[in-house]
């Protein structure tokens, strides 16, 4: 789950297009779904929340390039 608070953040699942959010929006990631997000500016700040639940023992991200 992701929650914007200041600036505008990008965020995409593999195979599906790209969701802009500003502050004040949500979105949630199902479990194992590859994904992507950054800031959609260079001059501006990105602040969002990041919730990740995941079992015990198991990775709570796995890093791609």
């Amino acid at each position: 789950m992701f929650y914007v608070f200041e600036g505008t953040g990008v965020w995409q699942e593999e195979g599906k297009d790209p969701v802009t959010l500003q502050p004040g929006e949500s979105l949630h990631v199902r479990p194992g779904t590859v994904h992507a997000h950054r800031n959609a500016s260079s001059a501006e700040r990105l602040v969002f929340l990041e919730f990740v639940i995941v079992d015990k023992a198991q990775r709570s991200t796995v890093p791609m390039r």
